[in-house]
């Protein structure tokens, strides 16, 4: 099984072939019901309300990684925000199923109080019903590389199961750090356990770094970057962490059955 995943992760590397692969990748989530899809927008909407000081109300917003809609984009704009912009390496947001994205924008204009949705000849049906000077997607750069975006334009920049996929996490904190205007914040919901297997949440932590970029580095990659890691990159960018609130967390009964068939590198780290 590995092998076989080696092969395709080195095909990937071929430029062709990797947008080939994008174009033919199935809808982020295909399988979650409208409703399902509203609760999540539901989710950060609560995250960002009470974990941003003042609300997004005239603020500039980005969000890394937005999956597979613009809703979250929808919500912001109906609570007062005055720009969001959505920042992803590859165009996931660019549905074979319209009707499910489209119902999903209906509920949001509906609860969010947006304008009624109409139909417009210049823009795709999944095109979020927000104004263009209120909304921006950019792809093809992600965080790391992104130079479209003026220094110091933004107020707030959040992510949901987005940074533990990035493959050079100091070099996006510090195009974070160029964005953000003085005294503005990022909210990160970061998980990381394992992806593959939720059951065995440190499982992809039993191999070592050569192999694992051999085999997964264009294949839904995750950099393994443990939290205690994370304080210094932050410091070391310029940002000052105001909290932490875990969701998971491993027992202490669980750690020492697992510890030993973790990599080297990952049996000090927390």
């Amino acid at each position: 099984m590995i092998l076989k995943d080696v092969l395709v992760n080195l095909l990937f590397f071929v430029p062709a072939i990797k947008r080939r692969r994008v174009a033919l990748r199935p809808d982020y989530n295909p399988d979650d019901s409208v409703d399902r899809m509203a609760d999540r927008v539901d989710e950060k909407v609560a995250v960002l309300r009470e974990r941003v000081p003042g609300g997004v109300a005239g603020k500039t917003v980005v969000e890394l990684g937005p999956g597979g809609d613009f809703a979250l984009q929808m919500a912001l704009v109906g609570l007062g925000a005055a720009r969001t912009i959505c920042i992803d390496r590859d165009p996931y947001c660019l549905p074979k199923r319209p009707e499910r994205v489209t119902a999903l924008y209906d509920r949001v204009v509906a609860e969010y109080g947006l304008e009624p949705r109409e139909a417009d000849p210049d823009r795709p049906i999944w095109h979020p019903p927000v104004s263009p000077a209120r909304f921006q997607y950019l792809v093809g750069k992600g965080i790391e590389r992104e130079d479209r975006i003026p220094a110091g334009s933004v107020d707030l920049i959040c992510s949901f199961a987005v940074l533990e996929h990035l493959k050079d996490l100091g070099r996006a904190f510090s195009a974070m750090t160029r964005l953000l205007r003085p005294g503005g914040w990022m909210i990160h919901k970061v998980d990381l356990r394992d992806h593959s297997d939720f059951d065995r949440p440190l499982d992809f932590l039993r191999y070592p770094e050569w192999l694992w970029r051999l085999w997964r580095w264009n294949l839904s990659y995750m950099n393994r970057v443990r939290w205690s890691a994370c304080p210094p990159l932050l410091a070391a960018n310029g940002f000052k962490l105001v909290d932490r609130w875990p969701t998971h967390e491993l027992s202490a009964e669980e750690l020492p059955s697992l510890v030993p068939r973790l990599a080297r590198r990952f049996r000090r780290l927390s």
